[in-house]
């Protein structure tokens, strides 16, 4: 029925976010104008979403991608990785750190749990979810996936939450001891259930950085416990809102500069 087109700067979060109708061209395809005074002028990195609505009203995210404005010249493809990583960095926005940089640090770091390969899914198939739903819901993949070391010290787990859960982030494990959600037993000891366990910490970091609605059904058992918006940086994820370690952040942008 129509093309969505939400787009935003990456200059202080989604604060300048507009979403534009597409227009449809005789082949078929579809174009979009973007109006730069809609977004403060900003130059730099800008994020682009792309949504089909049905005629049932149904809205469905159909991919993304990013450019680079600069002033006084041709827009161009963003480099590899043109984000900087640190306390600044919204949550919300495109992939900055490609797939093969993530598997391979992660192989310089720790062995892949074969716990994981016996249920079909290997390292890159692993980090591709992540990636997926990532960019479904307009989190930047590398982030999650970042916190997920940090969570899991590198999926050796030995905490409070055990490997055959599926939770990536200790959604719902305490300080009280509580050892939070099993995805494994909510969606299936397999594959399906590993990538619910992404998707649902895809959803509550969304919760954190963003107002938006969710574009997968939920799966993320506390979603509706976040003040939305609240921490939309990755600075913002400790000091009591995802994490009470006051260095929680910091460790996260450590692994993200060192995949980098």
């Amino acid at each position: 029925k129509e093309v969505l087109i939400p787009v935003w700067s990456d200059v202080n979060g989604q604060d300048d976010i507009q979403w534009y109708k597409a227009d449809r061209q005789n082949d078929g395809s579809y174009t979009v104008t973007v109006n730069l005074a809609k977004h403060k002028n900003d130059q730099g990195l800008y994020c682009i979403h792309v949504y089909g609505r049905n005629s049932q009203g149904v809205l469905t995210f159909l991919g993304n991608t990013s450019i680079t404005v600069s002033s006084g010249s041709t827009p161009t493809e963003p480099t590899e990785n043109p984000i900087v990583y640190d306390g600044n960095t919204t949550i919300m926005g495109s992939q900055g750190i490609a797939k093969e940089n993530m598997v391979d640090y992660y192989r310089s770091q720790a062995t892949f749990p074969s716990y994981y390969e016996a249920r079909g899914v290997s390292l890159e198939d692993f980090v591709r979810m992540y990636i997926d739903e990532g960019k479904t819901e307009g989190v930047r993949p590398e982030i999650a996936f970042a916190q997920m070391l940090v969570e899991t010290g590198y999926l050796r787990f030995g905490g409070q939450v055990s490997i055959s859960q599926f939770n990536f982030a200790g959604i719902g494990a305490t300080d009280g001891g509580a050892a939070g959600q099993s995805f494994a037993a909510d969606y299936g000891d397999n594959s399906n259930g590993i990538r619910m366990g992404i998707r649902a910490q895809i959803q509550h970091l969304k919760a954190y950085a963003s107002s938006e609605n969710l574009v997968n059904t939920c799966v993320d058992p506390r979603f509706h416990l976040v003040t939305r918006s609240s921490a939309t940086r990755i600075g913002n994820l400790g000091n009591g809102k995802w994490a009470t370690d006051g260095s929680y952040a910091e460790k996260i942008i450590n692994k993200l500069n060192e995949m980098d």
